[in-house]
């Protein structure tokens, strides 16, 4: 989950996800779960994973090149979802978004854009440290029908959290 140079990986990253839901699951479904925590905050955790095809099992261990490693899945299809929480509190929420993906977080990704060096010096190790996460985003959002609706397209391979957290509700 962790390099040997310290840098953390996507699982890492995703384990890091996994451990922000909440207590209550409310709902899931293919590409998502729902859960609750105390309160009106809720987290929404999306997916779009990508088995293996048949092939990767017909290659020896370490006959592919690096370069390969996005080849050997059923498919390479982004995935469009559409979620509503119904029955949420109208207010003003602070929403938070996670993304994992290859464009962020991913340090094989990074390494390739990198020049894919086995010889890194410690700079360009830190460097790698700080760039691979999760892209961070925050905003608020007003609920007025008691429902929130997230549309999101996913890449393959991505992980998503979102987090609504009522910061005062309507009187």
């Amino acid at each position: 989950m962790i390099t040997k140079s310290g840098i953390k990986k996507p699982s890492y990253h995703a384990f890091s996800l996994l451990k922000q839901l909440g207590e209550i699951l409310v709902n899931k479904g293919e590409g998502y779960v729902v859960t609750k925590e105390s309160g009106d905050r809720y987290q929404v955790l999306c997916y779009n994973y990508k088995h293996f095809d048949y092939t990767y099992y017909l290659h020896p261990e370490a006959s592919t090149g690096i370069n390969e490693h996005y080849e050997f899945f059923e498919n390479s299809e982004n995935l469009n979802l559409s979620l509503e929480i119904q029955g949420i509190a109208n207010g003003k929420y602070w929403v938070k978004e996670l993304i994992l993906s290859r464009d962020h977080g991913s340090v094989l990704d990074e390494w390739l854009k990198f020049g894919a060096v086995d010889d890194m010096k410690q700079g360009e190790v830190d460097y790698l440290k700080q760039i691979c996460v999760p892209y961070t985003k925050v905003e608020h959002t007003s609920v007025t029908s008691n429902s929130i609706v997230f549309n999101g397209l996913l890449q393959p391979h991505e992980v998503r959290l979102l987090e609504f957290n009522l910061l005062f509700g309507e009187s």
